[in-house]
């Protein structure tokens, strides 16, 4: 339950700087071919990387619900630039990508999401202390997130924050969800250093806000929309068949695969486009799961509508794997929880291939 404090007051005359300032400083951009546009985005290629058409759409559906979650309206065209190696474009940052003062976005796979984060919250406010600002871009990545702490001890740290992004991310998330988009919008918009972040994090909550986080916040936090806008395949029986075309340039196919995390030690992400859909698990158990080629990638994950509370709840509900095969292609995997499991397909990103996967209870 929100405390009775009041949110904090932003100053009429003094409105906060954002990226839609006409005197903010025109960033210079490469000269990259414009490979799509959607209703508020502009998507620009380096050479050698990739956006699918649906990835573009699923892009603009991002950037839509996080304006929601703020409360506010997209104002302009977003220029992305899709770039390997992001610390080229954005010196001194050195994480894959960034945001500059004009919402010009730079960004690699990977860190996708957390830019776009950037790049709707700037029209609200430019140069929020790192741990709103930082925080909720984590809170937006598609990614699970159950590292968490004492907020106190970084809300003023205005330095280095790279090792706090995830405590930052799991706070934020919580406290979003505690005040609503209204007063967290205002929150963004008036929190400073000078006052102190905390105060007026607690003016705008309460004074228990730790206590109440700390005690009250689910132990992991499932993605946003993790299950969203995807089809369920039907069963044929009691097996699952699915077929498809991958081809990059129709709107059903996805890529570069960004439901991983950055620092993970991974190579197949930002290489493959796929596709995705659901399956509703009936009937707990092994199933066996028979793929066309060794260039294809399964990930599978458990759909939640609940996030796990306790470290018991994340090891007996929570499901993400990817899934390893055997030498004839063959799979054998336990769908232990009845209900919704996405199931994503990829494939090295190139020409459109014909892909498929057969579910199954495993015979034996």
């Amino acid at each position: 339950m929100v405390g009775c404090g009041e949110p904090p007051v932003v100053d009429d005359n003094e409105q906060p700087k954002t990226c839609l300032d006409a005197d903010a400083p025109a960033t210079e951009v490469p000269d990259f071919p414009l490979a799509h546009q959607t209703e508020n985005l502009d998507i620009y290629l380096q050479d050698g990387q990739f956006v699918c058409a649906g990835t573009a759409n699923d892009y603009q559906r991002f950037v839509t619900f996080v304006a929601d979650e703020l409360a506010t309206d997209i104002q302009r065209r977003i220029p992305l630039y899709a770039v390997q190696g992001g610390s080229k474009w954005c010196p001194g940052v050195g994480h894959g990508g960034c945001v500059y003062t004009d919402g010009v976005v730079f960004a690699q796979p990977g860190v996708t999401y957390h830019e776009l984060t950037h790049a709707v919250a700037c029209e609200v406010r430019s140069g929020v202390p790192k741990m709103l600002n930082e925080g909720l871009a984590v809170a937006y990545e598609p990614v699970p997130n159950s590292i968490h702490g004492e907020p106190t001890l970084f809300s003023e740290v205005d330095g280095k924050f790279y090792e706090y992004y995830s405590l930052a991310g799991h706070f934020v998330r919580w406290l979003h969800d505690q005040l609503g988009p209204d007063a967290f919008r205002e929150l963004y918009r008036a929190a400073n250093y000078d006052s102190g972040v905390w105060n007026a994090i607690e003016a705008a909550y309460g004074t228990s806000a730790e206590a109440d986080y700390i005690a009250g916040a689910p132990e992991l936090w499932v993605p946003h929309r993790q299950c969203a806008d995807l089809p369920l395949l039907e069963p044929d029986g009691d097996t699952w068949n699915y077929a498809a075309r991958l081809d990059c340039l129709e709107p059903a196919t996805f890529g570069p695969y960004e439901r991983w995390h950055p620092s993970a030690s991974t190579t197949w992400g930002p290489t493959s486009m796929y596709q995705s859909f659901l399956i509703d698990i009936e009937t707990p158990g092994i199933y066996q799961l028979e793929r066309p080629d060794f260039d294809a990638s399964i990930h599978v994950e458990r759909c939640l509508d609940e996030h796990p509370t306790t470290v018991d709840e994340i090891d007996t509900e929570w499901v993400r794997d990817s899934v390893w095969f055997n030498f004839q292609n063959i799979a054998l995997v336990e769908f232990e929880h009845t209900g919704l499991w996405r199931v994503d397909v990829l494939y090295p990103h190139g020409p459109p291939v014909d892909v498929w996967l057969t579910i199954a209870p495993d015979p034996g």
